[in-house]
């Protein structure tokens, strides 16, 4: 098909024929679009029948059977294929049309036999590739490099040395990688966990997880969390990056979460900064004027705290599940804080109760005020952080990061 158009003058049409049109080009479009798939499969399939009958393959027919290298794999034709090709390479009068079939099979199957047969057809082809500056990146990295490992990390090592995704994406495509394919994740993702924390790529890093399957946003939320594993400053950790990885995978501890499977050894880093986060936000954000000291007595005891819950239909109630029990505060300083076992009251309980709709308001606050089951009710009275924190020893809970680090893993 010519690339020559003659644009046609709708300059004397009135809108209803320009509408008309419209509607008639879609039509058209959808049915081409169909028998280009057809084509596109019957193509291939007398393809195969011409090698089934040893007949000749035309440079078209090769060209089509290039661009499904995975299914020639499945079906058990790769090595014919393979020998094909090698035997008729001189007669190509071009050969860029099998850079991108090549280039994609070497980027969306692993290291094997069959990816590295593929590769030295790829470096056969190099020689008569165009002498154009398109062409120019990929085919020195076809020269330098014999060996399909030493080709993909010349091609990782790149990639870590640009500065921002646009370079990223610029490179990629003088190497006929595209961002659908497999590798381009792969190395995106180990260049977005060193800079993470550098704002200026924030966006781009955002956007380009967005489209990622979830196991690949696993792997890169979890290098990011392994980063700040033994950094035991929580508010040091970047807001935006905690809340993005609460928006996609949600609380680590739920038990009907399955988001976080595979990930055990950064689940508490996340735990940590989500209690750190709700607690600040509870005794800062949600009680006028704010409780600085309550605030900084119980931050100290984050590294305890297992999930942390806010509701304020219960008289503005605070749950803090720590390993055994169930602490609760309320929004107002006069109320005391009840601290449970959860042999007798657990947050599933809690839970449950206060999203039934049989429980009157009173009677949701009565549920976390129960004094003839909780184990202490404990006042803030003047020192009160004295008399707290001994309890809170007592029952085995520790102020600092690493004392309780074993203690929430399932």
């Amino acid at each position: 098909m010519s690339k020559d158009f003659i644009l046609p003058s709708f300059e004397h049409l009135k809108p209803v024929y320009i509408e008309q049109c419209v509607r008639d080009l879609k039509i058209f479009s959808r049915r081409f679009e169909g028998n280009i798939e057809n084509k596109s499969k019957e193509r291939y399939e007398i393809s195969i029948e011409k090698i089934k009958n040893g007949e000749p393959l035309l440079k078209k027919d090769f060209v089509v059977l290039a661009f499904c290298l995975s299914r020639l794999e499945n079906e058990g034709y790769l090595n014919i294929f393979y020998r094909l090709f090698r035997k008729n390479l001189n007669s190509f009068a071009g050969v860029s049309s099998f850079v991108r079939p090549f280039t994609s099979y070497i980027y969306n199957n692993e290291l094997n036999e069959n990816t590295r047969r593929i590769y030295k057809l790829f470096r056969k082809i190099r020689p008569k590739l165009p002498n154009k500056p398109r062409y120019s990146i990929i085919d020195e990295l076809l020269r330098k490099n014999p060996d399909l490992v030493n080709f993909l990390m010349e091609i990782k090592d790149n990639i870590q040395s640009k500065e921002s995704i646009v370079d990223i994406e610029k490179y990629c495509k003088n190497i006929f990688m595209k961002d659908n394919d497999k590798a381009y994740f792969k190395y995106i993702k180990d260049f977005i966990i060193p800079n993470h924390t550098k704002q200026d790529l924030w966006l781009d890093f955002r956007r380009l997880i967005e489209i990622m399957n979830i196991e690949d946003k696993k792997d890169v939320f979890a290098g990011v969390l392994r980063c700040y594993k033994y950094n035991p400053d929580v508010k040091s950790y970047p807001r935006n990056w905690f809340e993005f990885i609460w928006q996609e995978l949600k609380d680590p501890y739920d038990p009907y979460n399955s988001q976080w499977d595979g990930m055990d050894d950064v689940k508490d880093v996340f735990r940590m900064w989500l209690a750190y986060t709700k607690v600040l936000d509870f005794f800062i954000n949600s009680i006028e004027g704010g409780d600085r000291r309550r605030c900084n007595f119980w931050t100290q005891y984050i590294n305890c705290m297992y999930r942390v819950r806010h509701y304020p239909e219960a008289n503005m109630a605070l749950v803090m599940e720590f390993r055994e029990h169930i602490i609760v505060e309320f929004a107002q300083p006069n109320n005391a804080c009840y601290i449970y076992s959860k042999k007798f009251l657990n947050l599933e309980e809690i839970e449950k109760s206060l999203a039934s709709s049989s429980l009157s308001p009173k009677e949701k606050v009565d549920l976390l005020k129960n004094r003839s089951l909780c184990e202490y009710r404990l006042s803030h009275r003047e020192k009160w952080e004295y008399e707290f924190a001994a309890r809170l020893l007592h029952l085995g809970y520790n102020k600092g990061r690493w004392s309780h680090w074993d203690s929430f893993r399932r």
